[in-house]
C-alpha cells in the first residue's frame, strides 16, 4: 500500500467513496494512542450545602447551635433549655465547623499528625508545625512559656479560600483599618493558610474600604485673574494689602506696639512696608496716603475682611461723596482733562 496507495485510486472517479473515511474510530493501529477519561459526581452533604448557604459568620454560628440543641434535646427527651443561647453552646458550635472544616479540606495533614508522621513536604502546614489541641489542629510554634493566652499562642488552622475561612475574615473587617490591622486581630484566634492574600481581595471588594484608601482628590484651579496676567500695566496697579506683627518698640520709658502694612504687587509680586501705629481707622488710612505719595494711584485694591479694611473703604467712599463735584470738575477742565464721577 505505501508503493501503489489505496486501491480505490486504480479504479475510475466516479467509484471512488463518497464520504471520507473516519478514522476517529480506528482501534486497531498500533499507533493510535488510546486516552481513558474518568468523570466523577461530587455528591455534596447537607452540611457542606448549609455552610455555603450562608454569607454571615454569626448567622452561621446561630444556626450550628441550633442544630446542636435540637440533636442533644432529641436524645435527652425532656429536658428544659433557656430560651437563649449559652456561651458554652457558641463555643461548641463554633468547634464543630472548625472541626468539619478541617476533616474536609486537611485530612490528609490531620491524619499524619494523629499517627505521629511527619507533614508531606508539600503540604502548605509544614512551616507552622501544626499539633492537635482537643480535636483541633493549631499552630505548633514556641510560644508555650509565653505569657499570652492560650487562643493567641496556638491559633486555630483555617483551610485556604474555604468559604468559612472567607467568612470569617470578613466578620473581623469592622474598623475598615486595612489589611495590617486587620490580620493582627485575626491572628490572635485563627491562621488562616493564605490570609494576607485573601483578606487583600475582600479588602478591595469592600466599599467602605475603598473609599478609606481612596487618594485625596485634587481640585483643578481656575485661570489666573485679569489682573495678574496685565503685564503693560506699572508696578502697583493693582495691589494687595495686609497686616502684621505686633512688633514692641521703645517710646520713652514704656514699650508699645507697632503694626506693619504691606503692599503687594500682584503682577510684580514687588513689596512695600508701611508703618500703622495701630490697627484702627485713621492709622491705616493714613498708611494708604503715604502708599499713593510714594506709589502713585492703584487702579485696584484687594485685602481681607479685616475690620479697619472695611472701616477704612466705607469712610473713603463717604469721603468721596462729600466732594464737591462742581469744582473738581471745573478745575479739571482748564487741563482739559474729563471727569466722570460714579458714586461708590
Amino acid at each position: 500500500m505505501w508503493d501503489t496507495g489505496p486501491k480505490f485510486l486504480m479504479k475510475e472517479e466516479n467509484e471512488w467513496p463518497q464520504t471520507p473515511i473516519d478514522f476517529t474510530n480506528i482501534t486497531d493501529d498500533p499507533e493510535v494512542k488510546s486516552v481513558n477519561a474518568v468523570i466523577v459526581n461530587k455528591v455534596d452533604d447537607s452540611v457542606n450545602k448549609l455552610i455555603n448557604s450562608v454569607s454571615n459568620w454569626i448567622k452561621l454560628v446561630k444556626i450550628v447551635a441550633r442544630l446542636l440543641r435540637w440533636r442533644y434535646k432529641t436524645k435527652k427527651k425532656g429536658v428544659e433549655m433557656n430560651q437563649f443561647l449559652s456561651v458554652a453552646e457558641w463555643r461548641n458550635a463554633e468547634t464543630a465547623v472548625f472541626k468539619y472544616i478541617q476533616n474536609q479540606v486537611l485530612d490528609t495533614e490531620l491524619k499524619d499528625i494523629q499517627n505521629n508522621q511527619p507533614i508531606k513536604k508539600g503540604s502548605s502546614l509544614i512551616k507552622i508545625d501544626p499539633i492537635i489541641v482537643e480535636g483541633l489542629m493549631r499552630v505548633g510554634g514556641r510560644l508555650k512559656r509565653s505569657e499570652m493566652s492560650d487562643e493567641a499562642k496556638h491559633p486555630i488552622i483555617l483551610p485556604k479560600n474555604h468559604h468559612v475561612t472567607v467568612l470569617i475574615l470578613r466578620y473581623h473587617i469592622t474598623g475598615h483599618s486595612g489589611v495590617e490591622h486587620t490580620l493582627a486581630v485575626i491572628r490572635q484566634r485563627f491562621w488562616p493558610i493564605g490570609s494576607r492574600v485573601m483578606l487583600k481581595s475582600i479588602v478591595s471588594k469592600c466599599v467602605k474600604c475603598r473609599k478609606h484608601r481612596a487618594p485625596v482628590l485634587q481640585q483643578k484651579m481656575s485661570d489666573l485673574p485679569a489682573d495678574r496676567v496685565k503685564s503693560m500695566l506699572p508696578p502697583f496697579s493693582n495691589v494687595g494689602v495686609d497686616c502684621f506683627g505686633p512688633f514692641y518698640v521703645r517710646q520713652g520709658r514704656s514699650s508699645v506696639k507697632r503694626y506693619g502694612i504691606i503692599f503687594t504687587c500682584i503682577n510684580i509680586r514687588a513689596i512695600h512696608l508701611e508703618m500703622s501705629s495701630s490697627l484702627d481707622t485713621a492709622s491705616f488710612i493714613n498708611a494708604l496716603r503715604r502708599f499713593i505719595a510714594r506709589r502713585g494711584t492703584p487702579l485696584d485694591i484687594r485685602s481681607d475682611n479685616g475690620g479697619n479694611f472695611v472701616k477704612g473703604n466705607k469712610e473713603l467712599k463717604s469721603a468721596m461723596k462729600a466732594w464737591n463735584q462742581e469744582h473738581i470738575h471745573q478745575h479739571l477742565l482748564q487741563k482739559q482733562i474729563i471727569w466722570k464721577f460714579t458714586p461708590p
